[in-house]
């Protein structure tokens, strides 16, 4: 008798075993669909983070371009002799010829 109960109880353990309940099935899935989920944000978050590091980068390297181009320009302007014509109280006319001001 008590191997018989054995017996059945070994049956009924390997059924259960080999055939999970829904709750288990489900909890599978969406244990397996989660770590799948993950994987894809993780990707995405650090693709963001690239593009963002590559547009800083480019922002950068465009402020130093039109800095370097500002700089270079030569704001003042000059006579033949190296004299600045910029607000000096007497201001030259297109020969560089000081006004009668």
């Amino acid at each position: 008798m008590k191997r018989k109960l054995n017996s059945e109880n070994q049956h009924e353990n390997s059924v259960l075993q080999g055939e999970p309940n829904t709750a288990t099935a489900v909890l599978y899935h969406i244990e397996k669909s989660a770590k799948i989920r993950a994987i894809f944000e993780t990707a995405a978050f650090l693709a963001l983070a690239a593009l963002l590091a590559y547009q800083i980068n480019k922002n950068y390297q465009n402020n130093r371009e039109w800095r370097e181009l500002f700089e270079s320009y030569d704001y003042i302007s000059q006579d033949g002799e190296g004299v600045n014509n910029i607000n000096t109280g007497t201001q030259g006319d297109i020969v560089n010829e000081p006004d009668a001001e």
